[in-house]
């Protein structure tokens, strides 16, 4: 039992650190009210990724690795980050009806 837990506790240590550091991220961002916002950046991420990795395997076949699915998720999530910014600039008090 003790040997399958040697082999996650690289998981479980980089899983308790982005757990702590997440939770200092989602207190910063619900104080500055970007609850939302974020959330919407995850989800456009989520799906460049889903994206990036259909184009991969459509192109190179199953079992292919790239970065390809890094980049279009950190494409979509860029994107709607600036399209959201640009469409709440003048809505202070919609900006979750934007979201």
């Amino acid at each position: 039992m003790i040997e399958l837990l040697s082999l996650y506790i690289g998981a479980l240590f980089s899983g308790v650190l982005s757990a702590m550091a997440l939770s200092l991220l989602g207190c910063h961002l619900a104080s500055r009210d970007q609850s939302l916002q974020s959330l919407s950046v995850s989800q456009a991420a989520t799906v460049g990724v889903l994206l990036g990795t259909a184009l991969l395997v459509d192109h190179h076949g199953e079992g292919a690795e790239a970065l390809l699915p890094v980049l279009t998720g950190i494409l979509a999530a860029t994107i709607v980050f600036f399209v959201g910014e640009r469409l709440v600039a003048n809505r202070r008090a919609a900006k979750t009806n934007v979201f």
